[in-house]
């Protein structure tokens, strides 16, 4: 009994190294004190939180026991946390408030690639010392008694990441639960250049380097002389400071400091330092994001020969790298784990025989971490990119609620502004989602049966509406391209917004949309992914498909809550004879339709619910096949 009761189940399992599992009770006894001190923990948590020798939560620990059988993993309910940007600004951490973030899955995940780091380079240090010391007692060694024990190339782990902020806090993180980045001053070399590349530029507001903190204190006087002087400007011209009230904090927190997305950065772990900045070949994990790897392979065929020893390939914030270019992070996967172009100081004869034999992919582990999941991810994970012989585990959510309530509710659904000065007096009557037939036989043309769907009846739809304000979404920038030629072959008086216009013309028509010279305006994903902007004078909008993210579709449904820009007086008289005396940019309705099929489940079931969405899937069986369903919701 006494066994029993000492067993926890949020214990540090024994497959942990010591040294890993020594300093992980040291940063965790710094981060509980920390937390006391600011006095942040609520009464009710379980004190086993609070133990610095176990994990922080179950929720943790059973990620880590998954990660530790190497079985292939898709996380697709991995959401960021933003709570550090609702916290009042404090002078004391403010300039270490990315430090302090908390992110226990990817902790998780760290200790995981620390402890596979760890046992490859103690295996074949150990090798190496026998081997010395028969050749130092004149032994021959003959091919049996070599150890089989490393692979064509020395890094073992690969960390893809979209872009370099998000990137940076992962390498940071790393470092810090890292025992050989402690001990002495240099044990991380070329630190400041690592925060350089990476964190420079974070929040301008909110945190910056420690040197920054010392130059903020020696100015102080200077800032409050410019508050002063601010302050009287302001009340002089009586121009107050404008807030984007628009845009989500889920969206200051992906975008805020460095956003590049080409980078690469080799990483060695010695005993008792920490290198970065060192070349491929000498790494023991590489951070890079896809598109970094793919353009070094354009330049350089034997570029990716340091991928075909790769072992542990992590791929963080999955949702992001799909709105970017997802056959990069295919070609990533495809090159890993193939056999060298260029042997570089390769002993063949301490490789793994299934390195040898090119089986080495079917015992690399992959890891996807996303916040929702995506036919793409589900495409990847299921197909030959991840044909792991120690299987699969999907982590994914059995019930979804929905952004319906949001988007029928009277407050906004991008900054949880309430609705109690009647800034948004514009409620949304109607969530119309139509149901676009695809038999079995038909699934390679579901894209054409959409299209041709949209432009007998849709179409016809938005060009009948007698209101102005006519917003078409599209999630893809093929079927942007497609309605977009529609629109100008129908001659419908309409204005472009997509991930490649420049952002001068995309303002100009906003405004041109906004004003009523523009019928309708076009919008694709990406676009507003990069982008999120305000879009005033929207009446109804058309979904030609949902997005993957379904709080977009609450968001641009939000749209119609703005209130209506005054337009000039020729434009008001024309819809006044149009619309039966309404003035340009006043409905009756504001109504939101989208289009789907059977092929956007998983998209119907984040937007709708997992109920509702089963429904509107399994109920179509018993109608004609010649009628589309309409589900509406008021």
């Amino acid at each position: 009994q006494e066994e029993e009761e000492e067993e926890d189940p949020l214990a540090l399992p024994g497959d942990i190294p010591l040294k890993i599992r020594e300093h992980w009770k040291i940063v965790r006894a710094n981060e509980i004190r920390d937390e006391e001190e600011k006095q942040e923990n609520d009464d009710d948590e379980d004190e086993e939180n609070k133990n610095p020798s176990c994990f922080k939560n179950r929720a943790q620990a059973e990620l880590y026991h998954l990660v530790s059988t190497y079985a292939d993993i898709s996380h697709t309910r991995r959401i960021p946390d933003i709570s550090h940007l609702s916290q009042k600004k404090n002078k004391e951490d403010s300039t270490l408030r990315w430090r302090n973030q908390k992110d226990d899955e990817l902790d998780a995940i760290l200790i995981h690639a620390m402890t596979h780091i760890h046992r490859t380079r103690n295996r074949v240090s150990k090798n190496n010392e026998k081997l010395a010391k028969k050749v130092k007692a004149g032994q021959e060694i003959s091919i049996d008694d070599t150890p089989r024990d490393q692979g064509f190339a020395r890094p073992t782990v690969l960390f893809l990441s979209p872009m370099r902020n998000v990137c940076g806090r992962a390498i940071m993180r790393f470092l810090k639960l890292c025992p050989n980045a402690h001990g002495r001053a240099d044990a991380v070399n070329k630190l400041e250049r690592l925060e350089n590349d990476f964190l420079a530029g974070y929040s301008s507001d909110e945190t910056s380097s420690d040197e920054d903190a010392s130059d903020e204190e020696d100015d102080e006087e200077l800032k409050r002389r410019k508050k002063k002087m601010q302050k009287k400007i302001n009340k002089v011209t009586k121009k107050k400071k404008k807030y984007k009230t628009h845009v989500p904090l889920e969206y200051k927190e992906l975008f805020r400091g460095n956003q590049d997305d080409h980078f690469r950065l080799g990483v060695k772990i010695t005993k008792a330092a920490v290198r970065p900045f060192v070349d491929f070949f000498g790494a023991d994990i590489v951070f890079a994001s896809p598109l970094g790897i793919v353009t070094a392979m354009n330049d350089d065929i034997s570029a990716a020969d340091f991928l075909s020893a790769i072992e542990l390939v992590i791929v963080d914030r999955c949702d992001v790298v799909a709105m970017q270019n997802w056959e990069h992070l295919e070609t990533v996967l495809e090159k890993c784990n193939q056999l060298p172009k260029d042997a570089k100081d390769v002993d063949v004869n301490r490789c793994h025989e299934f390195h040898l034999n090119g089986a080495a992919a079917s015992a690399r582990q992959t890891i996807f971490l996303s916040q929702f999941e995506t036919a793409e991810i589900n495409a990847t994970f299921n197909g030959a990119l991840c044909a792991n012989v120690e299987g699969k585990f999907r982590l994914r959510a059995t019930k979804e609620k929905g952004v319906l309530g949001l988007v029928a509710s009277p407050d906004d659904p991008r900054n949880l502004r309430k609705n109690e000065s009647a800034t948004l007096p514009n409620l949304i009557s109607r969530q119309e989602f139509e149901l676009v037939r695809v038999s079995k036989k038909n699934i390679q043309d579901a894209d054409d049966i959409r299209f041709r769907h949209f432009a007998k009846v849709v179409l016809p739809r938005i060009r009948e509406n007698p209101d102005q304000g006519q917003l078409i979404f599209c999630a893809t920038y093929f079927e942007f391209v497609r309605v977009r030629n529609l629109l100008v072959d129908r001659e419908v008086s309409f204005a472009i917004n997509s991930e490649y216009t420049d952002i001068a013309e995309a303002a100009r028509a906003r405004t041109l949309f906004a004003d009523g010279r523009k019928r309708c305006l076009l919008l694709s994903e990406r676009a507003y992914f990069y982008q999120r902007r305000n879009i005033r004078g929207v009446n109804s909008v058309f979904f030609y498909s949902l997005p993957e993210n379904p709080q977009f579709y609450a968001e641009v449904c939000s749209f119609m809550k703005n209130p209506s820009p005054t337009r000039n007086h020729q434009s008001n008289t024309k819809n006044q004879f149009r619309g039966g005396g309404r003035g340009a940019g006043v409905s009756g309705n504001k109504t939101a339709h989208a289009l789907f099929t059977r092929l956007d489940a998983l998209k119907i079931e984040r937007v709708c619910g997992t109920k509702r969405g089963k429904k509107m899937i399994q109920e179509t069986k018993e109608v004609d096949k010649k009628d589309n369903d309409m589900f509406v919701f008021c």
